[in-house]
């Protein structure tokens, strides 16, 4: 059970205020990961070890927000707060017993007037987060029991996070904008085991700082953008869902060289973007398939590099810009990624030249839709992964390629009742619709592929007013 929910109300002309407010009560069942051979055989069937220990994931969830806006002149003020709480109930491996509760506060600025006889806009801001956890674990009752045992450990887990950021816009004339902005991070991570084995990776007291530059230009004209970025980013080592202790120690850092183009011109629509990341001691999860143990480390140097597409035709011909009551659009989003390991060793194994494992390299989603003015729409729908991904850093498994045919019909309106109907892979294809990660599957047949829906159908309603 799901509860959104946000209202608001205009104080004055320049002062307006929306609460949020979510519910959540989740009950999931996990039925696990399979070997190949079991998915092919029967892609219901679920792991007999989470059936053996009733394994889900359940939790209850409340959050209240609030965001408040003020407009002073030539300067736009907003201020935000949030509250969360968090009970997680997860028998896995062990059972996991989480009570957590999440602060947020910050406020920015935004000023926007002409320096110099050109436009500029600047904004800046403060974010403070603080999150408290008691994270506890139990075993269970016998080697065949799926009811909660004796108490394993008990630790008090608290996370605070203080950001500040600045980014400048200013108009550098024939059509082109400079952007320069900076975050500064300050964080802290600090563990206290009250109950349980203690060692120095379960009691802990962490801090990170980080400055993050960003430099970018922008050029517009006649419907049609071209953007280039250079920009840090940083994240600080969270605690780990699965162990109490984060075995990551080192924040991960990267600098991303970003080009690309979006716009309209008649007929056609696009959203280009290529990227390549250079990171250092990237947060790893690897999941060991013996003891079912998820652990995070760092890796030594890797890089990501990819491009995202995403175009949209008319094959009428039609303009975009021009209002018509049918027309036949062909719409395709592809996703490429290299993730690899530039720099990595440990004892024994040097992961240097290897592919980071968890991602396929393409994936292509393609539509192709009738759509009339009234807001009908109807046409078939095609999901294509041409390549499996790795599964271990090793890279000696892959998971298999597939591709999933379906059918979308419904209508969409401004206001008043939207709907669809969707029918999802029409020829019932087994496939894997995404696997584990772990270190070195041996070149054998693991437990890691996590068989995807089957053939099904699916439809939804939408109220506006």
């Amino acid at each position: 059970m799901r509860l959104f929910q946000n209202f608001g109300w205009r104080i004055a002309e320049d002062v307006e205020t929306r609460f949020y407010l979510t519910g959540v009560q989740a009950q999931s069942e996990l039925p696990g990961a399979l070997t190949r051979a079991q998915m092919f055989a029967d892609p219901r069937q679920p792991n007999p070890i989470n059936v053996l220990r009733d394994q889900r994931r359940d939790y209850d969830l409340a959050r209240l927000a609030n965001k408040t806006t003020v407009r002073a002149g030539a300067n736009t003020f907003e201020m935000f707060s949030a509250v969360t709480y968090k009970d997680l109930d997860h028998p896995i491996f062990q059972v996991i017993d989480q009570v957590s509760r999440d602060y947020l506060l910050g406020a920015n600025v935004t000023h926007q007037s002409t320096l110099f006889g050109r436009e500029n806009r600047i904004k800046a801001g403060v974010i403070v987060t603080h999150g408290e956890t008691n994270a506890a674990q139990f075993g269970y009752a016998s080697p065949t029991s799926s009811r909660r045992g004796a108490l394993i450990s008990d630790d008090d887990q608290v996370a605070t996070n203080y950001e500040a950021f600045v980014e400048d816009q200013y108009e550098l004339g024939a059509g082109w904008t400079g952007v320069l902005g900076a975050i500064a991070s300050h964080n802290k991570r600090q563990n206290t085991r009250r109950f349980g084995a203690t060692t120095a990776a379960t009691n802990y007291d962490l801090s990170f700082d980080e400055l993050a530059p960003k430099l970018g230009l922008r050029w517009e004209g006649d419907g049609v953008q071209y953007f280039a970025n250079v920009s840090g980013s940083y994240e600080p080592p969270s605690f780990s869902e699965a162990i109490t202790a984060n075995i990551a120690r080192r924040a991960q850092t990267a600098l991303t060289y970003e080009i690309g183009t979006r716009g309209s011109k008649a007929f056609f629509r696009w959203d280009l973007a290529l990227y390549h990341s250079e990171i250092q001691d990237e947060l790893l999860a690897v999941l060991d398939p013996v003891s079912n143990l998820s652990t995070t480390t760092n890796a030594g140097e890797t890089t990501h590099s990819g491009v995202e597409l995403g175009a949209e035709i008319d094959l009428f011909g039609q303009s975009w810009d021009n209002s018509v009551d049918h027309r036949l659009v062909w719409s395709t989003a592809w996703t490429y990624g290299r993730f690899k390991f530039e720099d990595h060793r440990t004892t024994g194994y040097d992961y240097s030249g290897n592919t980071i494992a968890g991602l396929p390299p393409h994936l292509v989603r393609s539509e192709l839709m009738w759509r009339h003015s009234s807001g009908y729409y109807a046409g078939p729908l095609v999901e294509w992964v041409p390549q499996g991904g790795f599964i271990d850093h090793r890279n000696t498994l892959k998971s298999d390629p597939y591709a999933l045919l379906g059918f979308r019909f419904g209508r969409r309106v401004p206001d008043g009742v939207s709907w669809f109907v969707e029918a999802r892979n029409l020829t019932d294809k087994v496939h894997a619709a995404t696997t584990g990660v772990i270190d070195n599957a041996n070149d054998l047949d693991v437990a890691q592929f996590l068989p995807g829906d089957g053939m099904g159908l699916w439809s939804g309603i939408e109220i506006q007013w």
